[in-house]
């Protein structure tokens, strides 16, 4: 008996133990978003070597933000090396794994091409060259006042892969009041989402992370007869035709004139092109907000972003599917184009620049292609998708800045 009560008597804290032990482990096994408090609002363009907050259009230069992460140690100039893959014991009776495409050989990776095999004749759609890598660094600077802040969360886009655009990590500084949280993959851009459980009072948090960008050339196709307007029917067709909030032809002078610019002999090449330069030759530069391809149509002129939202609304007005694509400081368009065995390719077009049709000239980093994207927990869809913050507790931070630059070396 005395035996039975010694047991008992060294058993019964260790099963203690053991029980609170695991309650605590198990405690943050997933959680839920709740609505708090907002920061950032969307910029279109990325001011260069400034840090700004996220705006609706292009900030002045923010002195506060720069000195936040002027004590910022630079990654490296030379990424680490990574460690080889394991051998793989070779199985001669399996056969060979499909190699995934490279941006020598597009379209795969925007899934606007089938990956099926067709017994016609293949036909050459962009193709890409001259290569530019880039150091990209995005992050949040944030500062605390009085009281500690829980539960941030920073949704910040990030470089995506595209066909003429590949991306890696070079560098990552996360300071342990944060983490990863994970990256969101959405229909036209990725997010990086941070989250900060605790942060002290009175501190400065700067979390970075730095991705090597590498951006191809894209150079128009050999023979540019062979490509014509798709099945209306089609869903990637369908989903960069119809009319949105600030690019709309929902106008009845706009839609008369996009259809008089594709009347007439040529091909549907040849029509994209008339789009194309009467958007160049008729509608003026101008500074302010965007407001939209309507407002461009009518008054002749408008934000730089509205030009090319005209020539997109202009297109899809003839049932021709066309996107915007966000790069760093500036934006283009996309159309389109179906070749002979029904196979979709997107062609770029610089509206704004230097004159560049169905071609890029000069490569710049891919933040964003599309211009109605759904994002999870906002309501409608946004032609912008810009870097914010919430918080879940009571206390807001005392500042939250957004880093979004491209380094130079």
């Amino acid at each position: 008996m005395k035996n039975l009560v010694s047991i008992l008597t060294i058993a019964f804290p260790v099963l203690l133990f053991s029980l609170i032990f695991l309650s605590d482990t198990n405690a943050d096994d997933g959680f839920w978003i709740r609505k708090g408090t907002t920061y950032g609002v969307p910029k279109r363009t990325v001011v260069k070597t400034k840090i700004t907050p996220e705006k609706k259009t292009v900030a002045k230069e923010d002195a506060a933000a720069a000195a936040a992460v002027a004590d910022v140690k630079p990654p490296m100039d030379v990424p680490a090396a990574l460690p080889a893959p394991p051998a793989v014991k070779e199985e001669p009776k399996q056969p060979p794994a499909q190699l995934s495409e490279t941006p020598s050989s597009p379209s795969a990776a925007d899934n606007t091409e089938s990956s099926v095999p067709s017994p016609n004749k293949e036909y050459v759609g962009v193709t890409f060259s001259d290569p530019v890598k880039q150091k990209w660094r995005v992050g949040v600077v944030l500062v605390t006042g009085r009281d500690a802040v829980r539960d941030v969360y920073t949704y910040i886009p990030i470089p995506k892969e595209w066909p003429e655009q590949s991306v890696a990590i070079f560098d990552e500084d996360i300071p342990i009041e944060f983490a990863v949280q994970k990256i969101d993959e959405l229909d036209g851009l990725d997010r990086l989402i941070l989250r900060g459980r605790m942060i002290p009072p009175k501190k400065k948090i700067v979390a970075l992370q730095t991705f090597m960008v590498t951006t191809h050339r894209v150079n128009a196709p050999p023979d540019t007869t062979v490509f014509s307007i798709p099945d209306k029917k089609d869903k990637l067709a369908k989903q960069f035709s119809a009319s949105g909030a600030e690019i709309s032809f929902r106008d009845k002078n706009l839609r008369k004139q996009a259809e008089e610019l594709i009347e007439g002999e040529g091909t549907d090449w040849e029509k994209v092109e008339r789009i194309f330069d009467w958007v160049r030759d008729n509608i003026d530069q101008s500074g302010g907000d965007p407001r939209g391809s309507i407002a461009a149509f009518v008054k002749k002129e408008g934000h730089p972003e509205d030009v090319v939202g005209l020539f997109v609304a202009m297109c899809r007005a003839n049932s021709i599917p066309a996107r915007m694509v966000f790069v760093d400081g500036t934006q283009y368009a996309e159309f389109l184009l179906a070749d002979p065995n029904g196979q979709l390719h997107w062609f770029p077009c610089d509206v704004v620049g230097i004159r560049a049709f169905g071609k890029i000239v000069e490569p710049k980093v891919i933040l964003q292609k599309g211009d109605s994207i759904r994002v999870p927990g906002v309501k409608g869809k946004k032609k912008f998708v810009a870097a914010y913050g919430e918080v879940k507790s009571m206390t807001a931070p005392k500042q939250m800045l957004f880093v979004r630059e491209p380094l130079s070396d």
